[in-house]
């Protein structure tokens, strides 16, 4: 596993984020008050970019590329 992952959103409502991921085919991650839709981890730049163009596809086009902390 990687640390880059694909944020496709991030959301102050948990049931927002889990329409969104149910939408997107990611991960719902809990961060302080936010909750993240995020797509992976991945290892390399191109699974990552793959990934990211999925997303877009999909109609997430503010979806990026980040690395996981």
């Amino acid at each position: 596993k990687g640390s880059l992952v694909v944020q496709v959103g991030a959301f102050s409502s948990k049931d927002r984020a889990m329409a969104v991921a149910s939408r997107s085919g990611a991960q719902v991650v809990g961060s302080g008050n936010l909750w993240r839709v995020r797509m992976g981890p991945f290892a390399t730049d191109g699974d990552a970019k793959a990934a990211l163009d999925k997303a877009k596809a999909k109609g997430f086009r503010d979806a990026a590329v980040v690395r996981d902390r």
